[in-house]
Order: C-alpha cells, then structure tokens, then sequence
C-alpha cells in the first residue's frame, strides 16, 4: 500500500459524546468495492489518542459479528465511563485489525471523536 494524497485522512464517521458515559459503537467493515468485509481470524482493535499529541488515552479490543450475510464483518466495542471521564476535546479513534495468524496488519481506518466535559462527574463515581 502506497501513501497517496487522495486518500481520505478520516474515512470513519465523527463520533460525538460526553465523556463518563457509556459509549456502545459498532463499525461495518467494507472492502473497497463496498462488501462487507470479511474479518474472520482477525483482532480488531479501537485506539483513541489526542489529536495533536502523540501519547494513547487508551487501547480496547473490539468483538466480532456477524451482518445480514453471516460474515464477520461488524466490529463491536464499549467505551465505559471511567474511561473517558476525565477527557475532553477533539481525539483521533483508529480501528486496527490484525490477522491473528500471519500477524498482518490491516490498513488503520481512522475518524474523529469529539468529547464533551462531563459537568457532573461525581454521579458517573457513584454508579
């Protein structure tokens, strides 16, 4: 895979929350003729760092499923509270997959995410 300056920086959609709520995503893998992609033997991963540092806010391995054809090709993950309650501003998430036998890494897919201050972060401590 070649860089070309065509390619979409942020081919995820933006996602939008405040940060110490639960987040529930699920991504619809597509090749690029736009079928589903099938990612059975692969890890997925969903990586969120800030946008203008480099260091990792946090790293979760996303599970499988299963779309209306019976492929693999739907990933699926939950941000809980406590890990995002004390972010906010603008992030960059990267969903990583890699083939759990070859060890390959798949081209990263990335969006933005954008968090909210959470204004009562004593409820979120207390749930």
């Amino acid at each position: 895979m070649s860089c070309d300056s065509k390619i979409k920086s942020y081919a995820l959609p933006d996602i939008s929350f405040v940060g110490g709520c639960t987040a529930d995503f699920e991504f619809n893998l597509k090749n690029e003729s736009g079928n589903p992609y099938n990612a059975e033997g692969f890890k997925a991963y969903l990586t969120v760092a800030p946008r203008r540092k480099k260091e990792v806010c946090f790293s979760l391995e996303c599970s499988l499923g299963e779309n209306d054809d019976g492929s693999l090709s739907v990933l699926k993950t939950e941000i809980s509270p406590q890990e995002t309650l004390n972010l906010e501003g603008e992030f960059i998430y990267q969903l990583t997959l890699i083939n759990s036998i070859t060890k390959k890494v798949m081209p990263h897919l990335q969006g933005r995410m954008f968090i909210g201050r959470n204004i009562n972060p004593e409820l979120v401590l207390e749930g």
